[in-house]
């Protein structure tokens, strides 16, 4: 989350950093990232643990946890930061008259700063395997890997629906970001949801989509058992699958609020 914050203040002062500057900058924030979680689970106690942790240690747990939510957190909110940066720039109303729809100018800002997300957390994984063991092994790291980057669409077109109602409403920011909150509070990167009463752990496993990519990933990085590549291959396949229908119909959502904006005729001069 704080290389998340640390990505979206990049994209806000970019023009004041030179490339080498900001790679000694993620590269120190990502060892603060890495010592920060150590020490904070530290703040457990063995009789404290649930039975999520599953003969793993707590900082795996939210090691785990922590690199789950880094690329769909990203995902989810790069097109409503893009989009504020395109209006606040002045630009929002020369893109629209392009031949390019918004939808694909949006996507094509997004999966750069995504690639950048993805180098960084490699670079990350990296430093924790040099000073950390861990007990997943590299072909359960690659596939719970792949199964992160096979959600990117799926909340992709999240964050796409969420810029989109940004964009008609003029606001909305505060509200995206307390309602990402939420979700990644409760999805169980940090603290087992097992803590919760049964009736919301039920609605979290059927509504939060963060429980569903976490719990996929663990099951992945079970240190008790490697499971049969079918049941991975299915995993990936289902998330793929969804994630490019709901791309598709995001895609709808912003041409609709795209075509209204024009209707309307007004100016889009901020955004909140």
């Amino acid at each position: 989350m704080l290389s998340s914050l640390i990505l979206f203040f990049i994209l806000e002062k970019r023009d004041q950093f030179n490339s080498l500057n900001i790679i000694i900058f993620r590269v120190f924030s990502l060892l603060f990232n890495i010592l920060f979680l150590y020490f904070a689970a530290q703040a457990y106690k063995p009789d404290q643990a649930y039975f999520e942790l599953n003969q793993r240690t707590v900082f795996e747990y939210i090691v785990i946890g922590e690199f789950t939510l880094r690329l769909v957190c990203d995902a989810l909110v790069l097109f409503q930061q893009h989009t504020r940066v395109i209006v606040s720039n002045g630009v929002f109303e020369t893109l629209l008259g392009t031949r390019t729809h918004f939808f694909y100018i949006l996507l094509k800002r997004s999966l750069s700063s995504l690639v950048y997300s993805i180098l960084f957390i490699f670079v990350e994984i990296i430093l924790l395997s040099l000073i950390f063991d861990f007990s997943f092994t590299l072909k359960e790291l690659f596939f719970a890997c792949l199964l992160n980057l096979f959600a990117l669409p799926l909340f992709m077109a999240i964050g796409i629906v969420g810029c989109s109602f940004f964009i008609h409403l003029k606001r909305g920011s505060s509200l995206i970001g307390i309602i990402t909150t939420l979700l990644t509070a409760s999805s169980g990167a940090y603290f087992p949801i097992s803590v919760f009463p049964k009736f919301i752990i039920q609605i979290l496993k059927l509504l939060n989509p963060f429980e569903f990519l976490m719990r996929k990933t663990r099951i992945i990085l079970n240190p008790t058992e490697m499971l049969p590549f079918t049941t991975y291959l299915l995993d990936l396949i289902s998330i793929l699958t969804i994630g490019f229908l709901l791309l598709f119909l995001s895609k709808k959502c912003l041409s609709f609020v795209i075509s209204d904006y024009r209707k309307k005729g007004y100016k889009l001069r901020f955004l909140r």
